[in-house]
Parts: structure tokens; sequence; C-alpha cells
């Protein structure tokens, strides 16, 4: 401040005309080079330091996620294999296709059988005709050339409810199953269904009043578009569903005896 004062009055007597800045910069000069150069390094290192501060901030955020990840595969496998170690008479599983939330009851309780056929029937008692999807599963003999084995499970599915019954360890037969099966305004639809219906019959004493194989509906509707196509490519052809659930070998020819029936074998019935 002082330099300044001194400046101004040596121009005054001087008879100098200066502005303060002009002043200014004869008594504080500008930064040398050397001085620029340092504070745009050190304005670079820190724009630097601030993208790694992001960059750190972002791959805690991805670890953190990635061990929530982890956190809720083991929780939910340890869930499951607790059902499984545990006698569960009724479950419900919960899975979403094509964008549609799919609930799935799996029973051996005849009692929860009742309850879930009654609803249907109830719901669907004006309806001139409802298309429930029908399908048995068995536990494989380790020779393919040996008769099957008796049915486990009965699957039966409309709209978005599906019921998975354990024939093999159910109390008894509700009337109610055997009345939906015998109900004419009920059409119970399958690929190679029929084999199913006779196989239901013989080992259970359920007969069927209505059914529709959907293959030989596909091949008679479209001849010669259709030879050996199985649901998930009549899906595909027909509605333009792409299935992209798969159904591996060893779940197919999984142990469908186990009273505690695995989360990928309710998805894959």
């Amino acid at each position: 401040m002082n330099q300044l004062i001194e400046a101004k009055e040596r121009c005054e007597a001087e008879g100098l005309d200066m502005t303060i800045d002009e002043i200014f910069n004869s008594v504080v000069p500008p930064k040398s080079g050397y001085v620029q150069d340092r504070a745009r390094a050190a304005e670079e290192k820190n724009e630097e330091l601030t993208k790694q501060i992001e960059e750190l901030r972002a791959r805690q955020y991805g670890i953190e996620e990635s061990l929530f990840q982890r956190i809720r595969v083991d929780v939910q496998e340890h869930f499951q294999q607790a059902r499984l170690n545990v006698d569960t008479p009724s479950w419900m599983h919960v899975e979403t296709f094509n964008g549609k939330t799919i609930k799935t009851t799996v029973t051996y309780k005849a009692s929860i059988t009742d309850q879930w056929v009654t609803q249907i029937i109830l719901a669907r008692h004006e309806a001139r005709l409802t298309v429930v999807g029908l399908g048995i599963k068995w536990k494989p003999h380790q020779n393919s050339y040996r008769m099957n084995n008796k049915s486990t499970t009965l699957q039966l599915c409309t709209d978005n409810k599906c019921l998975i019954v354990q024939l093999f360890y159910i109390d008894y037969i509700p009337q109610s199953l055997k009345d939906i099966l015998m109900n004419p305004n009920f059409t119970f639809d399958g690929t190679g269904v029929g084999d199913d219906i006779q196989k239901l019959k013989s080992e259970y004493g359920l007969p069927c009043s209505k059914s529709a194989n959907n293959g030989e509906m596909a091949k008679s509707r479209w001849p010669g578009r259709f030879s050996r196509l199985g649901l998930k490519d009549l899906a595909f052809q027909i509605l333009g569903l792409i299935m992209t659930m798969k159904k591996p070998l060893h779940l197919t020819k999984s142990n469908w005896e186990a009273r505690g029936l695995s989360d990928d074998q309710v998805e894959h019935a």
C-alpha cells in the first residue's frame, strides 16, 4: 500500500497522468511465466484429483452393488435350501415371464389344492370356455427303455396363476380337482396332453372331459408348417412369444419325487 501511495505522489509531482491500474502494474509486475505455469499445473492437478475421486466413488458403488447382488443370491439360496430341508406342505413361487408376473402354488395338501381349484371355478363360472394348461412330471428311469414311473406332479395354469400338485405325497384327491377336470366349460391344453391325461386316469383315477393338444391343433391349422415342435417353438411361431427360460436336460431328468422341489424345478414345470 505504501508503495502505491509513493508511486501516486511521484506521478503527480512529475505531472504524469496515470490510472490506478497503470500505477499498480508499475509497482507490482504481472506474474512471470514460471508462476503462470505453476498455477496452471496446480489447476490441472486439482482437476485430475477430482476425476480420481469420482472414479473411486463409482468403483466403490460398483463394488457395493456387486456385493449386494452376491448377498442377495446367497440369501435366496439359503432360504431355498432351508425350505428343502424342512417339510413344507405348501409354498408360493413368484417369477416374471415376458413382463407378466406368474404366481405358482406348490403343495401336497388337499386343502390347498381344493382352495386353488375352487377359486378358479368361481372366477370363471360365467365363462363359456376356459383354457387351462395341463402337464405332469415323473421321476425318469435310469434305463430309458423301461416304462415310465408313476406321475409325481400335476401342473395346472390359467392366466397368471399356476398350481403344482405333488400327487405323489397328497393326503387325498379333493373332489374339486375331479370336478374341474370333468367340467365341460374347461378345456385342458398342452403338448402331448392326451398321454398325460391317460396317465392321470390310470394312476390316480382322474379322468378329463375335454382336452386339446396344441401341437396337433397347430399341425391341423397349418399343414406342413409344424412337425415335432415343442411348446417353446409353438409359442414363438404362433404367438410371437420368445421364451427365454431354459429347460436343461438335467432338470428334465431331475428327481421329481422329491418332497421339496427346487425353484429351478418349479420354473421348469
